[in-house]
């Protein structure tokens, strides 16, 4: 059975060359036609498939973007019934080599919205056309860190971004540095199903620190029904910073000073010894305080007010646990924010390429590997150098995947001094 999934793969068909199909496409890259051999000798011919039938976009020998149109024989029976010889064809608009070409531009950000409109044929809104693309497809071949196998500590950090919410996945452990594992954005939180595999080998105890986010709250507590939520309290300043942005506040030096003595509550948690119910209480205290500062009502806050007040009817101590769980207890989540901030004035792309594009630094793969199955070995099927060679490996995607890491990726690319591979 003839196949066609790789370019080389053309060679075994015929180049041709119709006079009434196009030499370009609408959006300008080059067509090229051909037609597969008949292998049935013995079966009356009947025609062709049309060359829209079997159509797709793959990188040619000069590393140029084609549209490859194929022409499959046809034959007819005895009966008059007409069939096609078998093909296979690499599902979908494109190849798995254009879909890595698309990938490296996608994840470039030296590559702006125009240019990039100009290397592939996408819709009008470009940047979402290409993302809808590519991440089934990066899912698929292993191009995002995997989710945790082993963990007790959740971090899930709200980062507003453009006109929309960047949800940090991240998992933390004592004396460690919190990893990513996935960047939500909005309320698009499917990709947290994955948890779903563990079925009853649910960590326990396990801890869940977020904001008053109710929709994420909600499908946490459906995965994880005996977690124990603690409240973000860097959420807070977020909230603040968000307000001091709009004309509503009546007396903006005073909420920027209650900015300030938050952030320094936060930071004798995270930094100064112990009791912390002092801190935690003035972060309580700011929170009811906080809507006395506007003139007016300020939708993002009122949402706030309602969500915290709907998760502590269901935890009554998500704001107070905080103070007892170390492993939340960091300043990494703010300056995460602080980065991204910097990040949206230098270059502000779209969320979903902001997103991808972070998540697939992580494993730092310049290429990806369509036959690459991950695990595929049990351990004891492996030699020692194998073994190594993969411990190597996971260290380091975990040093890639701590926040630390992340961050000083943010920053390298908001000051230009990013390498692309």
């Amino acid at each position: 059975m003839y196949q066609y999934w790789e370019y080389r793969h053309l060679s075994r068909f015929k180049r041709t060359a119709p006079k009434r199909c196009a030499q370009m496409t609408p959006h300008g890259f080059l067509c090229e036609y051909y037609t597969m051999p008949r292998t049935f000798t013995d079966k009356k011919p009947a025609k062709y498939t049309p060359y829209t039938k079997y159509q797709i976009y793959d990188v040619n020998n000069d590393g140029k973007l084609v549209r490859v149109s194929i022409r499959v024989p046809k034959y007819i029976d005895d009966s008059g019934q007409i069939y096609e010889e078998p093909f296979s064809m690499y599902p979908g608009k494109y190849t798995h080599e254009a879909l890595n070409k698309m990938h490296a531009e996608f994840c470039n950000p030296c590559i702006g919205f125009d240019l990039f409109k100009k290397h592939f044929p996408l819709n009008k809104n470009a940047t979402k056309d290409a993302y809808e693309t590519l991440y089934p497809w990066a899912r698929k071949n292993h191009v995002f860190p995997e989710y945790p196998d082993d963990f007790s500590y959740l971090w899930f950090v709200d980062v507003p971004y453009k006109d929309t919410i960047l949800t940090f996945c991240l998992a933390c452990s004592l004396n460690e540095e919190p990893s990513l594992f996935d960047i939500l954005v909005n309320n698009n939180f499917d990709s947290l199903d994955e948890f779903l595999r563990y079925d009853s080998d649910m960590p326990s105890p396990l801890y869940i620190c977020c904001g008053a986010n109710r929709n994420l709250y909600e499908k946490l507590h459906i995965i994880f029904p005996n977690g124990t939520f603690v409240f973000d309290p860097f959420q807070i300043i977020t909230i603040m910073e968000q307000c001091l942005q709009t004309n509503y506040v009546y007396d903006k030096p005073a909420l920027r000073l209650l900015r300030r003595k938050v952030l320094d509550s936060i930071k004798h948690i995270c930094l100064g010894p112990h009791p912390y119910e002092d801190a935690i209480n003035f972060c309580q205290k700011a929170i009811h305080e906080l809507p006395s500062y506007l003139n007016t009502e300020f939708m993002v806050l009122t949402m706030f007010q309602e969500n915290i007040a709907f998760i502590l009817s269901k935890e009554k101590d998500f704001i107070s646990e905080y103070i007892h769980i170390l492993e939340f207890h960091t300043l990494l989540p703010y300056q995460l924010k602080e980065a991204i901030k910097d990040y949206y004035k230098c270059r502000g792309y779209e969320p979903d390429r902001f997103a991808y594009m972070l998540l697939s630094k992580i494993k730092d793969l310049p290429y990806v590997d369509p036959y690459t199955v991950f695990a595929l070995e049990s351990p004891d099927m492996l030699t020692d150098d194998e073994l190594e060679e993969m411990e190597d490996e996971a260290y380091h995607i975990m040093s890639n995947a701590q926040l630390s890491s992340v961050i000083n990726l943010i920053e390298s690319i908001s000051n230009g001094t990013y390498k692309t591979i």
